[in-house]
């Protein structure tokens, strides 16, 4: 599990960082939210929408740990992000929640948490 975890994350943080950002939709239950820095974004396209207004991005990941419940999983990612072409990486933590889709094998993002700090 912790390895399909750490997959699923790099690979997310891998579009995260492109200019593919809109193709994260698709990882996004229709009931989604997304917390960011204590706001809400309720569904997908709310969610793309904020997350393609974001500047360039580059993610540091330092830690992936993932824990299942049944099959709901958390995994939390705790790293550093460079925001624009500034210098600075703020460290961030973010958690998903993450739940089978009826596709075998797929897992959509319920809930996501990111914060900025330690």
């Amino acid at each position: 599990m912790e390895e399909a975890a750490a997959d699923f994350v790099k690979q997310y943080y891998q579009i995260m960082d492109s200019s593919k950002r809109r193709t994260l939709e698709n990882y996004y239950d229709p009931n989604a939210v997304l917390r960011w820095n204590y706001i809400s974004y309720s569904g997908p396209m709310a969610i793309i929408r904020f997350l393609t207004g974001l500047p360039t991005t580059e993610h540091q990941l330092d830690s992936i740990k993932a824990n299942a419940d049944g099959d709901v999983w958390t995994v939390e990612v705790i790293g550093k992000v460079a925001l624009g072409s500034g210098g600075s990486q703020p460290p961030f933590k973010e958690t998903f929640t993450m739940a089978p889709t009826d596709t075998e094998g797929c897992f959509s993002i319920k809930q996501q948490v990111f914060t900025f700090g330690d």
